[in-house]
């Protein structure tokens, strides 16, 4: 998510696809604070507040499309991404 953040924010469009219905993988899982600096790595915030925090944020920039319970179940050599949407409809996304 901290990838996606930067590269929206240098113009790029972002797609994430998600197999769980919420964005974090493993930060939704910690519960202690995170040590360090507060500007830098959130220093004093849960794993999963982390992860509500940048996946808003993710969700509040345009250049950034958020495909949740979508896993991705292909990705093939001619830049092809084969994407199981919302668990109902195989897609083809280009990357």
């Amino acid at each position: 998510m901290g990838a996606a953040k930067e590269l929206a924010a240098l113009g790029l469009s972002i797609l994430i696809a998600d197999d769980k219905a919420s964005l974090g993988g493993k930060l939704l899982l910690q519960t202690h604070k995170f040590f360090g600096s507060e500007a830098d790595c959130y220093a004093g915030t849960r794993g999963f507040d982390i992860a509500a925090k940048l996946e808003a944020e993710l969700r509040a920039d345009s250049r950034v499309r958020i495909l949740a319970n979508s896993p991705v179940v292909g990705i093939f050599k001619d830049g092809v991404a084969g994407i199981y949407e919302n668990r109902s409809a195989y897609i083809l996304r280009e990357f």
